[in-house]
Parts: structure tokens; sequence; C-alpha cells
């Protein structure tokens, strides 16, 4: 044993081979040849090189943690090269630069493992589990195996550039709500089948959609559908529009509703250009405050033929191919007019036969025409017969013309 003034320092080379290095009881260190063991008790461990550097201390100076406590550290300090500065900063304990410090959703005073790599790579860990950290570079993952990750809580991912996902088979679960925002454009390609289950409503709000289907649309709606246009609504379809209603079908037009039906198979002997078949029950075509008007010939305007019920009860028939002739029904009776003469019979039975300026002009073979039911003489007339012969005093009629 050697040993300096009084009992330290101490050097003590012991029987068995044991040497035992020391100042202090707590500051030695003990080389065992069982196991070839090293064996070293301090109070603080400082190790110096030209490399860099580790330290393991106790503050024994700081007391905020109390009386009785001594904040531990280790740090260990790496560098690139001997005459630079650390690249590689490693502290674990209870590390003074972080002491008034936390990581994300962590409590202050925490950290108790810090891991710096020329502080572009930085990580913390708290002694509750929680981490955080920051890279200023890429990062490779490759697994050959299974991969699992279980997030108890929240979980968050921000990603600024493009995110890019490529996976053999995909398969997302979303036990209860689920939201994407899109503040760019979306695109969506689907190289197979789709297929969409929704159990609940849906709403979507858009600006503008345009659909474009290579192959068949089949939509099948278990309940009610109900669709809404603000703006217009189109349909242009290359061949036939079918539609197949199993109930009822009802339309509300709140403008105008124009249907143009150009029989592109006419020239090819196709004569039907509009078919409505009804199986059973009326047809009703009901025009409340203006007229109902049934055309036909190159214009609506200038028709050669002509069907109208005005809102009065007045009905007409006109054929305007040539001269007009006209067949007119109203609350006063019927007239028939060409313009060679008209017929009319008011709701009293007066008949009017004649030239509205020149009344009872009718041609007769008979001399004395009579009613062959009653042999009552045919009233209504100033002039009856071949020849001219005067007869009985004409009686004015009651029927009013509704003509438009």
């Amino acid at each position: 044993m050697i040993s300096g003034p009084g009992s330290e320092p101490f050097v003590i080379l012991r029987k068995g081979g044991s040497l035992e290095i020391g100042s202090t009881q707590f500051c030695q260190r003990i080389y065992l040849p069982l196991q070839d063991t090293i064996r070293e008790f301090f109070g603080n461990l400082e190790q110096h090189a030209s490399g860099g550097s580790l330290s393991w201390k106790s503050r024994t100076d700081d007391d905020s943690h109390g009386s009785a406590k001594d904040p531990v550290e280790f740090r260990l300090r790496v560098k690139e090269f001997s005459d630079s500065d650390p690249m590689v900063d490693i502290g674990l304990g209870r590390i003074a630069a972080e002491d008034g410090e936390s990581v994300l959703n962590g409590s202050v005073g925490q950290i108790v493992g810090r891991v710096l790599i020329n502080n572009n790579y930085q990580v913390w860990i708290d002694k509750d589990g929680n981490c955080q950290r920051v890279q200023e570079g890429s990062e490779f993952v490759s697994l050959n195996g299974k991969k699992v990750e279980y997030v108890h809580s929240d979980f968050f991912q921000q990603v600024r550039g493009i995110a890019s996902v490529n996976y053999g088979i995909r398969t997302a679960e979303v036990q209860r709500s689920d939201t994407l925002l899109v503040k760019g454009s979306k695109s969506t390609v689907v190289g197979g089948s789709l297929t969409e289950t929704i159990s609940g409503p849906v709403t979507r709000t858009t600006g503008r959609v345009v659909e474009e289907f290579k192959g068949a649309h089949i939509k099948k709606v278990q309940g009610d559908l109900d669709q809404t246009a603000t703006g217009t609504a189109s349909i242009a379809t290359g061949a036939d529009y079918r539609e197949k209603v199993g109930g009822n079908t009802k339309e509300i037009v709140g403008g105008k509703k124009e249907v143009v039906i150009t029989n592109a198979q006419w020239l090819a002997g196709e004569d039907v250009g509009y078919s409505l078949t009804v199986n059973a029950g009326e047809i009703n075509v009901h025009s409340v405050t203006s007229e109902l008007r049934l055309t036909v010939g190159v214009t609506g305007e200038v028709p050669f033929g002509e069907i109208t019920i005005t809102p009065t009860g007045g009905i007409f028939l006109r054929s305007m191919l040539g001269e007009l002739a006209e067949l007119e029904l109203n609350p006063t009776g019927v007239r028939i007019t060409t313009p060679a003469g008209e017929f009319s019979m008011d709701l009293a039975g007066t008949i009017f036969m004649g030239m509205a300026s020149n009344p009872g002009a009718v041609v007769t073979t008979l001399t004395h025409p009579v009613d062959f039911v009653t042999g009552a003489p045919i009233l209504g007339c100033v002039s009856v017969g071949a020849g001219g012969v005067p007869g009985p005093a004409a009686l004015a009629s009651t029927f009013v013309s509704e003509t438009i």
C-alpha cells in the first residue's frame, strides 16, 4: 500500500491481484483481475479528448429542486474534427439548459433526454414519455417486415410540400366522422371498379361539376330522390333517352316550357314525331288564365290549321290554308264561317244563314222552304228561292262571336 499524507490519496495493491487507485473513498478506480473488471467510484466525472468530451456531474449548488436533491446531468460531446466545435451533443438526466423547457404537450422541467446533431437533428424526451423531434434534412425508412402504429389520442400531420403514398392494398376504417378539406384542386383516378355505400344522407355543395362516363351510368335510389338546380339544368344524349316511373310523376315549371322535336328519322319514313298513349283514364290538359292553342304548319305564328280554346269557354277550329274557314263554339251558340257566308245557331234555337252584310241570302231548291217536322216556314231569311221569292221576316240572332 502506498498512501500520501494521512489516508489520502492512496494506491493499494492487494494480494489477490486487485489494484485500487484513488484520492478519496468516493473518488477511486479498482482494477479486478476477475473477468478483467474495472470499477470506478466518483461524485463527478469529466473526460476530455481532442475529439470531444464526456461529463457526468451532480450540480450540488442547484437547490431549485429542494435542498436534498442534487440534479444529475450526463453529457457526451463528439466533434467531427479535432479543431471544430462538437457536432454531436447528447444529454441525459436533469439537463441544465432544458430545465425550464418542455416538449410539445409536456410539462415544464420534465425533459430527461436530448440529442443534438449539428443542430439540424434535435430530439427531446421527457420522463412522462413525451417526445419531440426537429429534423432539418430528409428521412428514409425501409422496413422489410410489418409496421404497426397505435395512437390512443390525437394524430396530426402537416406536409408543406407534396405528399405521395403508394399502396399495394389499402384499407382505411374511420370509427367516427371524417373531414377532408382541399383548398386547391382534387383529382381521383380509379383504374377498376368503384363501390360506395352510404347509410345516411349525402350533401354536396360545389361550384361546378363536370362528369364524363365512358360507359353506361346506372343509378339506383331506394328512397326519395331530390335534385335542385338554382341555375340552368341541361341533359344532352347522343342516342335515346328513356324514363321509367313506377308511380306518379309531376313537373312544376316556374317559367315557360318548350319542347322541340326535330324527328330526324322523318325522311326515313318515321311519320310519328310525338306519341302519347294512356292505357286507362283521361288525358287532361288545362290552362287557367290563357288560351289553349293547337296549330299545324311551318310556324306557330302563321299556321295552316288551328284549334283554340279561350279562358271564357270559346272553342275555335280554323283552316288558314287559302281563305279562312272557321268553326266557333262559345256560351252563346255555334257558328260556321267561310269567305262566302256563315251559319250560326244561338241557344234559343234561332238559325242565321247568309252573309253578315246581307242577312238571309240563302239559296234553296224549294220555293217555300218549311220545317219538315213542324211544317212551319224557315225563318231568318229575307229572300228565299231560286227566283228570289220573298219569304217571312228575318229574326235577329242572339249569337255573339268571340273572334280573336
